[in-house]
C-alpha cells in the first residue's frame, strides 16, 4: 500500500508546517509527511494499539511518521522481531508530534475532552522540550505566549500525580548562560541541556575526530520506509545499511555494512567513514 499526498492540499501537512515553523520543503524532506497522515488514521485502530500492548514492549510513539512503514504488515513483522530479540525500547527521532500534541492537534478525530486525556495519561515519565526560553523568541518561533505555556505546564504537573519522573530540555543554541540558569532555577535538577548537533554536516561543519561514537556501536536507525540509515544524525538516509521491510533486524545488525561501521569506530578510524567524519555526536 502506497499513499501519495499533495502537500498543498493536505491539512495535516500544513498543520505540521505551521507547528514546526520550518519551510515546507524542509518539512517535506526531513519528516516524510505522508506517514504523519497515516499515523492519525492508524491511531484510531484499536487492533493496532492492542497488538502493541500484547507485545509487552516499551514503545514511544511507534505509530508516528518515522516508524510507520508503507504497509501495516511490515510494522507487525518488525514488532514481532523486536519482541523475539527481547529489546525493550524504541526511540522516536527526527522531531514531529509527541503524544500530547497528537491529542491537541487532532482532537476532532477522538471527540473527547482533551484536558482530561492529558491529565489522566498513564505514563510515569514525561519529557517537556523547549525550543527557546525567552518570551520574545518563544513567540517569534512558536507564535505562543511563553508565560501561558509555563502556566499550563504547572497546571498539568499539579493535576497529574502519576508522573514519577520528568525532564525539561532546551537545546543549547542561541541561548545565553543567564537564560539557562534561569531555566534551571525554575525546573531544578530535572533540566537537561543537550548540545546543538550538526546532523552529520547538514547544519554546519565540524573538525573531524577519531573518537568512537556510541550511536554507531549500539543503535539501529530505521527510517519511515524501512531503510536502515547510518544513525539518527543521518535523517535523509545518505548511508543505508539495509532494509527492515525485506530482512530480519538481526541480519541487518550483523551484515557486512553495519559490522564495518562498528569496526571503523572501534579501530579509531572514524575520520575515514562518510558522514561520521563530519559529525559532532559521540
Amino acid at each position: 500500500m502506497e499513499i501519495k499526498i499533495n502537500p498543498d492540499k493536505s491539512r495535516i501537512f500544513n498543520d505540521l508546517v505551521e507547528y514546526s515553523g520550518l519551510h515546507k520543503e524542509l518539512v517535506l524532506r526531513r519528516c516524510q509527511y505522508a506517514a504523519t497522515e497515516l499515523a492519525i488514521l492508524w491511531n484510531k485502530k484499536k487492533n493496532v494499539i492492542d497488538y502493541y500492548k500484547e507485545a509487552e514492549i516499551y514503545i514511544y510513539d511507534l505509530t508516528k511518521y518515522q516508524m510507520i512503514l508503507e504497509h501495516y504488515q511490515i510494522i507487525k513483522k518488525m514488532i514481532g522481531q523486536i519482541k523475539d530479540l527481547k529489546l525493550n525500547k524504541i526511540l522516536e527521532f527526527g522531531g514531529g508530534f509527541g503524544n500530547i500534541t497528537n491529542y491537541l492537534k487532532f482532537k476532532s478525530y477522538f471527540g473527547i475532552d482533551i484536558s482530561e486525556v492529558i491529565i489522566n495519561k498513564n505514563e510515569s515519565k514525561e519529557n517537556i522540550k523547549f525550543s527557546c526560553i525567552s518570551a520574545q523568541s518563544y513567540y517569534q518561533r512558536m507564535k505562543l505566549d511563553y508565560e501561558k505555556t509555563i502556566s499550563n505546564i504547572d497546571y498539568f504537573l499539579d493535576n497529574n500525580k502519576k508522573i514519577k519522573e520528568i525532564k525539561f530540555s532546551i537545546v543549547n543554541k542561541d541561548v545565553s548562560p543567564e537564560e539557562i540558569n534561569k531555566f534551571k532555577e525554575k525546573w531544578g535538577k530535572q533540566v537537561f541541556v543537550p548540545k546543538y548537533v550538526n546532523f552529520a554536516g547538514l547544519n554546519f561543519n565540524v573538525s573531524p575526530n577519531n573518537n568512537p561514537c556510541s550511536r554507531a556501536l549500539r543503535e539501529m536507525c530505521i527510517l519511515w520506509n524501512g531503510e536502515v540509515s547510518l544513525c539518527c544524525m543521518d535523517m535523509e538516509g545518505r548511508v543505508i545499511h539495509g532494509d527492515a521491510s525485506k530482512n530480519h533486524l538481526i541480519d541487518i545488525w550483523n551484515n557486512e555494512s553495519m559490522r564495518g561501521l562498528r569496526e571503523f569506530h572501534l579501530g579509531n578510524r572514524r575520520k575515514e567513514y562518510p558522514l561520521c567524519n563530519n559529525c559532532n555526536e559521540n
